[in-house]
């Protein structure tokens, strides 16, 4: 039966060929396909079947769709229509280069949130994202520091698509040593056009650091060594995208200075975050308490350091401080020079002032 089967369709051919006769008398049938024309088929004659249909030529199945021709995945997306972004960190002169986790986020013109990208941060070569989108106008915002380990860095670092903050601890009091530099970028309004984009982000650093040193100790503090603790006040760890103080809760930035047996001075460094004279900016206060914790200079939450920085300033140069550009701070206070008047108070060398004279004490 399955030797049969084979030649079904040899059969079903044969058969329409035969279906132009008349069925009672085959003699009037011509068979075009043998010499002589109305040749009678001697069906005596062996059939060779491998050579009366050749099934392999029939139909060229590689041949009769060119499926590479038939779609061009390529051209039916008209990428002419999409932009494709690099992005090259433009970081300011002497910025320092511990940078860590650095994010990038995209924002249409509509300020609706599109897409956000991880970055080289050691880097301010340009960097090609594996990216495209649609033309038009973007807002581009970088943040440093992001999603830290509890590991590497003790107060987790957190983004939501309206604000950027460190989450304090229960204790709202950050050891300031353990504070990462922090930087903040980003570029507005920019047009996307078709094909390649480079899109420059001017960097600003956010941090600063503070060394303070304090002069003047005098009695049981010169016969033995003890600690000291300076204390930075401040509301500055939340911000909007556009870099704007947020309102938050305020807490403190702490380190400990070791004043030797025999000294009169003790000093330390303190890091914060970001520092400003403008209007409404949150306004940090320093106060240094020795071991027992008694103050031994400021009035807690009352002493304002941004004045004190900026009257310093005053006494060398004309303007107002930028401190966005200025992020190292050095400050001298001596308990004894102030004659009459009490202490004073130097930054950077630009000039003393007196600070009961500034602050009213």
């Amino acid at each position: 039966m399955k030797q049969l089967s084979r030649y079904i369709p040899y059969l079903a051919v044969l058969a329409m060929v035969l279906s132009a006769c008349i069925y009672d008398n085959l003699d009037d049938c011509v068979y075009p396909n043998i010499p002589g024309g109305n040749d009678s088929i001697d069906w005596n004659d062996p059939i060779d079947w491998n050579d009366s249909i050749h099934w392999t030529d029939s139909i060229n199945w590689k041949d009769s769709i060119n499926w590479k021709d038939s779609i061009n995945w390529k051209d039916s997306v008209n990428w002419g229509d999409r932009a494709k972004l690099k992005i090259q960190l433009k970081y300011e002169k002497d910025a320092p280069t511990t940078r860590r986790n650095v994010r990038l986020f995209v924002f249409d013109k509509e300020k609706t949130f599109v897409a956000s990208y991880p970055l080289h941060s050691l880097t301010d070569a340009e960097q090609t994202l594996n990216y495209w989108t649609a033309i038009g106008i973007y807002d581009f915002v970088v943040w440093y520091n992001l999603d830290l380990s509890a590991t590497s860095y003790p107060y987790r670092v957190n983004s939501t698509l309206d604000e950027f903050y460190i989450q304090m601890p229960a204790n709202k009091s950050i050891k300031s040593e353990q504070l990462f530099p922090s930087f903040y970028g980003s570029r507005t309004n920019v047009t996307l056009v078709p094909g390649l984009n480079v899109v420059e982000i001017p960097v600003v650093q956010q941090s600063n650091e503070i060394n303070v040193k304090l002069l003047g100790l005098k009695g049981e503090k010169k016969k033995k060594e003890e600690v000291y603790t300076f204390q930075i006040r401040d509301r500055n760890a939340k911000y909007s995208f556009s870099n704007a103080f947020l309102s938050c809760d305020d807490f403190s930035y702490v380190s400990d200075g070791l004043s030797p047996k025999g000294q009169d001075f003790v000093e330390t460094r303190l890091r914060t975050l970001k520092l400003s004279a403008d209007v409404g900016a949150p306004s940090p206060t320093l106060t240094i308490f020795n071991s027992a914790g008694d103050v031994v200079f400021g009035i807690p939450n009352t002493t304002d350091l941004i004045l004190l920085i900026m009257e310093s300033y005053k006494k060398s140069h004309s303007g107002v401080l930028d401190f966005e550009s200025c992020h190292v701070f050095n400050i001298e206070i001596n308990l004894n020079d102030g004659g009459a008047w009490g202490m004073t108070f130097n930054v950077n060398n630009w000039g003393a002032v007196n600070i009961n004279t500034i602050l009213k004490f």
